[in-house]
C-alpha cells in the first residue's frame, strides 16, 4: 500500500454485505466534497464492474475514488496494477472524461446513485458539462451523460419498469416517492400509512428508503414496536418517528468500526454510534473511507490471491498430469528396448536357421505371392 496502511488480518473472518445503504452513501459523500476542484488523472477498470478513479486536488495531492457498481464506493489507499489491455468502456471514460475538472458530487433523491459534474473541453475546445451517473443499487451501472443529459454511452444497456437506459435516450431517474432530506413531515405520513408492507421496519426500510439496519435504529430510536403493521402506527407516533428520522440524517459524523464482541472481527462500519450495536465494541475511524478500504480493499486482495493460489494449483496439476504421462511413455519405451534386446538376441543365436529361412522365402517369393507363401508358413 502506497501509504503504509495496516490491513486488519481478522476483517475478513465474518463477511460484511457488499452493499452500501442510502444513509452510509449520504455520509460518505459528504467525506468526499473536498474531490471537488480535483482533475481526472487516470481511469482503471478491472473485471466485475470494479473501476478506480485517480484524481488530483491542488494543495491536498493524489486521491484515488473505488467505485464498485451495484456495491460501493469510496477513497482507498490502494492503486491497482493497470490492466495490460484497458477494457472498452475504460477507453470510452478516458477519451472524454480524462483531465476533466470535478464540479460537483450529489446524492440523488436519497437513492444510491452518485451523480458527479464535470467540466470539461469538447472537441471544438468548448468547456461542457458531463455527468457521469454511479448506480449503486441492483446490479449497478455507470452512465456518462452530455450537458443535455442524453446518454453517450451506459456501461450496460438495461431496461426496466418505468425506464431504458442506453445511448442516445434522456437518462430518467428511478422514481422515488419519498426522500428523507426533503420531504414533509405529512408526505411521510401518507407513505408510512398507506404502505402495503406487513411491518412498520420494512416500510420504512423499503418505502422510506433506509435500509435494513437504520430501519431498525430508527424503531429503536423512537421505542416503536418494528412489527406493528403500518396502518396501526398512531399519529403521535409517527411526528415522533418523523423527528427522529431527521436526527437520524443529521446526526454529526462519528465513524466507528463495530467489532463483534470480545473479538477484532469487523461486524460494521457505521458513520456513528447506533443503539442496535450499543453492546458491541467499537473502533474509532478517522473517516468512513478508512474503514471502508480496510474491509473492502482486503476482501478485494485476498480473493485475488484466492484466485492467484487457484491459477498456480491448476498450472501445478497441468504440469504434473504432463510429467505423469512422460513418465508412463518413458516406461514403455524403456520396456520395448527390454524386449527388442531379448528378441536380437535369440535371432543371433539362431542366426543359421533365420538366414535359411530368409533365403527359402526369397527363393519362393520369385514364383508365389506373398499371401501364398503366408499360407504355406502357416
Amino acid at each position: 500500500f502506497s501509504r503504509g496502511i495496516v490491513i486488519n488480518p481478522n476483517a475478513l473472518e465474518k463477511p460484511m454485505k457488499d452493499e452500501i445503504s442510502a444513509v452510509m452513501l449520504h455520509y460518505l459523500l459528504k467525506e468526499l466534497q473536498p474531490l471537488t476542484k480535483g482533475k481526472i488523472d487516470k481511469i482503471f477498470q478491472l473485471p466485475n464492474k470494479d473501476f478506480y478513479f485517480q484524481m488530483h486536488v491542488t494543495g491536498k495531492g493524489k486521491h484515488i475514488l473505488r467505485v464498485v457498481l451495484g456495491k460501493y464506493i469510496y477513497l482507498t489507499d490502494y492503486k491497482p496494477a493497470s490492466p495490460k489491455s484497458p477494457l472498452g468502456y475504460c477507453m470510452f471514460l478516458r477519451k472524454y472524461l480524462k483531465g476533466a475538472k470535478l464540479k460537483e458530487i450529489h446524492q440523488k433523491d436519497f437513492e444510491r446513485i452518485v451523480e458527479f459534474v464535470f467540466e470539461v473541453k469538447n472537441e471544438k475546445k468548448e468547456i461542457v458539462t458531463r455527468k457521469l451517473i454511479i448506480e449503486l443499487f441492483s446490479k449497478g451501472n455507470m452512465v456518462l451523460l452530455d450537458e443535455h443529459d442524453v446518454i453517450m454511452s451506459p456501461l450496460e444497456t438495461q431496461t426496466w419498469k418505468d425506464r431504458t437506459i442506453k445511448k442516445g435516450e434522456v437518462y430518467k431517474y428511478p422514481k422515488k416517492p419519498y426522500n428523507p432530506l426533503s420531504g414533509t413531515k405529512q408526505e411521510f405520513a401518507q407513505i408510512v400509512k398507506h404502505s402495503e408492507k406487513t411491518s412498520l421496519v420494512k416500510s420504512l426500510a423499503i418505502n422510506i428508503g433506509l435500509g435494513g439496519l437504520f430501519a431498525e435504529e430508527l424503531c429503536l430510536r423512537a421505542k416503536m414496536v418494528k412489527t406493528i403493521r403500518p396502518r396501526d402506527v398512531k399519529d403521535n407516533d409517527i411526528e415522533h418517528l418523523f423527528s427522529e428520522l431527521q436526527n437520524l440524517l443529521n446526526q454529526k459524523a462519528d465513524q466507528l468500526l463495530v467489532l463483534e464482541e470480545g473479538t477484532t472481527k469487523i461486524k460494521d462500519i457505521v458513520p456513528y454510534p447506533l443503539v442496535s450495536y450499543e453492546h458491541d465494541e467499537t473502533k474509532p475511524l478517522e473517516t468512513l473511507h478508512q474503514g471502508m478500504d480496510e474491509v473492502y480493499t482486503s476482501k478485494s486482495l485476498e480473493k485475488a490471491e484466492e484466485q492467484q493460489q487457484s491459477g498456480k494449483k491448476k498450472k501445478m496439476s497441468k504440469v504434473e498430469n504432463i510429467i505423469e504421462a512422460q513418465q508412463k511413455q518413458v516406461d514403455n519405451l524403456r520396456k520395448a528396448v527390454d524386449e527388442n534386446q531379448l528378441k536380437g538376441e535369440i535371432i543371433y543365436e539362431n542366426y543359421p536357421v533365420v538366414k535359411e529361412i530368409i533365403d527359402v522365402i526369397k527363393q519362393a517369393r520369385k514364383k508365389h505371392s506373398w499371401g501364398e507363401i503366408k499360407e504355406k508358413l502357416k
